[in-house]
């Protein structure tokens, strides 16, 4: 056999090897191939459900974030009256977009971004003067009278009567608040039947 036929044969051989362990390594080359991650444009997320405006009052909604399952993400808001819980998470899933009151006399706007996607929320005004509590009046007899002047706690028609450093009384004073007597109170709600007096006449 020549020698041409020698480095032929040799080329042929090198040829056949090369297509057998192609999967395994690159023959001839130093290029190495690799397994791509999912792309960009997978991982990104949007956020539905948010109201772009609200009122002034306190409230609350249910917004979805919408991703692929492996993908995750973060929501964040600029203005610490407008909330996102929870703050991250994987996947598509519900958030809770919490309003503070605004009790101030101009509108405001924050933003929720969730994976560089914002949406803009603004609420409208409030007002800087709460409006006065409700009041309350009515009469009747002390009865299950406990604790120390000025802090006191009775039972009158069926209401929990509280006094406080701010009560006035009148007819008499702290002291003279017993069981078993009559007396007038005009107060305000607390909760349920309880009441805050503002001013006890006996």
């Amino acid at each position: 056999m020549t020698a041409s036929r020698h480095i032929r044969s040799f080329r042929a051989t090198t040829a056949l090897l090369c297509l057998a362990l192609l999967p395994f390594a690159g023959c001839g080359s130093t290029e190495v191939s690799q397994l791509a991650g999912p792309e960009n444009v997978r991982c990104l997320a949007d956020i539905t459900g948010v109201p772009t405006s609200v009122p002034a009052t306190a409230s609350q909604a249910t917004a979805v974030i919408v991703t692929e399952r492996e993908c995750a993400w973060t929501a964040t808001s600029n203005s610490s009256w407008l909330t996102v819980t929870p703050g991250e998470g994987q996947g598509e899933t519900t958030v809770t977009v919490s309003v503070a009151a605004n009790s101030t006399s101009s509108s405001r706007s924050g933003t929720v971004t969730v994976n560089g996607v914002r949406v803009t929320v603004t609420q409208a005004a409030g007002s800087s003067q709460q409006p006065p509590p409700p009041s309350l009046s009515f009469d009747g007899t002390v009865s299950n009278l406990f604790g120390v002047c000025p802090v006191l706690t009775f039972t009158v028609a069926g209401r929990q009567v509280v006094t406080d450093v701010n009560t006035r009384f009148t007819g008499g004073n702290c002291g003279s608040v017993r069981n078993g007597r009559s007396v007038e109170i005009e107060g305000e709600p607390l909760s349920g039947t309880v009441v805050r007096a503002t001013r006890v006449r006996m």
